[in-house]
């Protein structure tokens, strides 16, 4: 065991104490990206769809019947496309830990965790003070694998359906 002045000890603890307050900044960024990237794409598909149904209700039904299905289109398909807009100038004017995407921020979060296992493992504390470190990232962890389970049930279930429609020709 590691032993140390209670100056260095205080250091140590205080670094642990700021990477978890940079691990909390990271897991922020993270969730505002993934938001901004969900709402790009809904409202960029959202308009693209509405603006092809607009076109073909009008073509299909004639310019002047569907007067009433055109007042509600065309906000709808401006509202999206506004959203997708400021979605878009927003994600061009962020700084930090915002500017980057995703799978950057992903992988910036993971490194961050193992800096804090390892400053923590450094502090030289007994067992069952590292042991609260480690405890700590369990809720974490044991989400991450319930979200890739999710992820690849669905897969799977996607790919079973396809054999089974095509297995029925």
């Amino acid at each position: 065991m590691m032993e140390g002045t209670p100056q260095e000890t205080t250091e140590r603890v205080n670094r642990l104490i700021e990477h978890k307050k940079f691990i909390s900044e990271i897991r922020v960024a993270l969730r505002i990206r993934t938001a901004q990237t969900v709402i790009r794409w809904l409202s960029g598909i959202l308009a693209v769809a509405l603006l092809f149904t607009f076109i073909v209700a009008n073509v299909a039904v004639g310019w002047s019947a569907i007067a009433l299905a055109n007042k509600i289109a065309i906000p709808i398909f401006a509202l999206s496309a506004g959203t997708f807009l400021v979605i878009r100038s927003v994600e061009e004017r962020a700084e930090g830990h915002y500017e980057k995407k995703a799978r950057e921020l992903k992988i910036e979060l993971e490194a961050a965790e193992e800096l804090r296992l390892l400053d923590a493992a450094r502090l030289g504390l007994p067992v069952p003070d590292r042991q609260y470190s480690y405890k700590d990232s369990i809720p974490a962890e044991l989400d991450g694998l319930r979200k890739d389970g999710r992820k690849y049930r669905r897969k799977h279930n996607v790919a079973q359906a396809i054999i089974e429609v095509f297995s029925m020709k």
